[in-house]
């Protein structure tokens, strides 16, 4: 897997050989085609970041939580921040990076989706070249911090998400209310 967490950014570039080149590479199991890592913006190397630890509400302040635990989200992810940036109208790049505090930072990468959700840095032109803000509506990063987490759980994603939990709460509720063995019919014969 390349640098970039996003499967859908990674581009795969087909190679063309000749035909003899080709049954070569085929006979001693060389692949034709090569993943090549997305185009970073230019001058995205001075953006700022938010990992999503910054806004974890399971994470202390010690551990890297920026922004108060009242406005803060439970276990957001980077596909989130990225989404409600992009709302916003920044320019927005995705690295496969955690955050150097983060506990789980090296625990294995699962299959995408999913993966590690903790995995994910979002970089974002938060000032133009010439020193004026990309968005006057944020003065500064904390004010566009505590409003991205304010926006997560209003994704639909998130809404979709809280009700499958919610319908799935119901049903282990009413499956531990019925009696789960069969119920004993009396026959009654004369």
């Amino acid at each position: 897997m390349s640098d970039c967490s996003d499967p859908e950014d990674e581009i795969i570039e087909t190679i063309t050989t000749s035909r003899a080149a080709q049954q070569s590479q085929a006979a001693h199991g060389h692949c034709q085609a090569r993943q090549m890592r997305p185009k970073v913006p230019e001058g995205s190397k001075n953006w700022p970041a938010i990992y999503p630890i910054y806004l974890n509400k399971f994470r202390t302040r010690e551990q890297g939580r920026r922004i108060g635990k009242e406005n803060a989200v439970e276990n957001p992810t980077f596909y989130e921040i990225k989404e409600i940036l992009e709302h916003e109208g920044f320019k927005v790049f995705v690295e496969n990076k955690v955050h150097p505090r983060e506990p789980d930072r090296f625990f294995p990468l699962g299959p995408p989706p999913m993966g590690n959700p903790h995995r994910g840095r979002v970089k974002f032109q938060y000032k133009k070249e010439d020193g004026t803000l990309c968005n006057p509506k944020f003065e500064n990063k904390l004010k566009l911090y505590t409003h991205v987490a304010q926006m997560i759980p209003k994704l639909k994603s998130r809404v979709e998400a809280m009700k499958m939990r919610e319908n799935a709460t119901k049903q282990q509720q009413q499956a531990v209310q019925q009696p789960s063995g069969k119920s004993k019919k009396k026959k009654g014969r004369k």
